[in-house]
C-alpha cells in the first residue's frame, strides 16, 4: 500500500485563449496498493508466471479556481491496472539456451482533465462555485489492452531477441486536447496522442 501528499502539484494550466503551460497548483493525493505474485518452475521446470495488480486513487485535496474541486480525480491517472507475465527458459545445448515471453497489460480509463465543470470565484460570496460553462478538456481515454511476445537465443557472451510489441496492433489515445478556434477561419478541434502500432524489432547483444 502506499500514499503520497503532494503541494503545489504540477498541471496543466489553460489562460483564456485556450493556450497551455505547466504551472503550480495545490494539494493533492495519491494513494492506493500494488499487489504481485511470482512463480516458478510451474507444471514444467523453466517456466515462471507473474501476475500484477495495481489501484490508483489520485485526487484534489483542496478547491484550486480555475483547476479542479476537491475530491475530482487527477487527470491521465487510470485507476486500475492489470498485468500477466510468462516467461519460459530451456537450454539446448552447452551454453546456448532458447526462451520464449508473453506479457499482457490491461489499463482502465481515465479523463484528460479534473472535471466536468471548473470552479470559479463567485463575484458576491468569493466562494468558488461550479462554471456555467462545460469544461471541454474534459474528455474520456479509453481503457486498454496491450500484449508484448518475444523468442530469445543466448549465448555464453551474446543474445539475439525477436520482439513483437503491441501483437493485436491495439490503438487508444494516450492524451486527448481541447483546441480553440482562436479565429474566425478555423473550427474547434480535438487533438490527440496515440499510442505506437505493432512493432516488430530484432535486438543483438554482444558482451566484451
Amino acid at each position: 500500500m502506499f500514499r503520497i501528499d503532494w503541494s503545489d502539484i504540477q498541471t496543466t494550466v489553460r489562460t483564456p485563449l485556450g493556450f497551455a503551460y505547466l504551472g503550480n497548483a495545490g494539494k493533492a493525493v495519491s494513494q492506493g496498493l500494488e499487489i504481485e505474485l511470482n512463480a516458478r518452475d510451474v507444471a514444467i521446470r523453466g517456466l515462471s508466471l507473474n501476475l500484477g495488480y495495481g489501484y490508483t486513487d489520485a485526487k484534489l485535496t483542496q478547491t484550486i479556481t480555475g483547476i479542479g474541486f476537491k475530491d475530482e480525480r487527477m487527470p491521465l491517472v487510470p485507476r486500475h491496472a492489470v498485468s500477466g507475465m510468462a516467461d519460459y527458459s530451456t537450454e539446448l545445448s552447452g551454453d546456448l539456451q532458447a526462451g520464449f515471453a508473453w506479457l499482457t497489460s490491461y489499463t482502465s480509463g481515465s479523463y484528460a482533465d479534473f472535471g466536468r465543470y471548473k470552479p470559479v470565484r463567485d463575484p458576491v460570496s468569493g466562494n468558488p462555485v461550479a462554471a456555467a460553462a462545460f469544461n471541454r478538456q474534459y474528455l474520456p481515454l479509453d481503457a486498454y489492452w496491450l500484449t508484448n511476445v518475444s523468442v530469445r537465443l543466448e549465448g555464453k557472451s551474446w543474445s539475439a531477441r525477436l520482439f513483437v510489441d503491441n501483437l493485436f496492433d491495439a490503438r487508444f489515445k494516450t492524451s486527448r486536447t481541447f483546441q480553440n478556434a482562436n479565429s474566425p477561419y478555423n473550427a474547434p478541434d480535438v487533438s490527440y496522442n496515440a499510442n505506437r502500432p505493432r512493432t516488430i524489432g530484432l535486438g543483438l547483444t554482444k558482451r566484451f
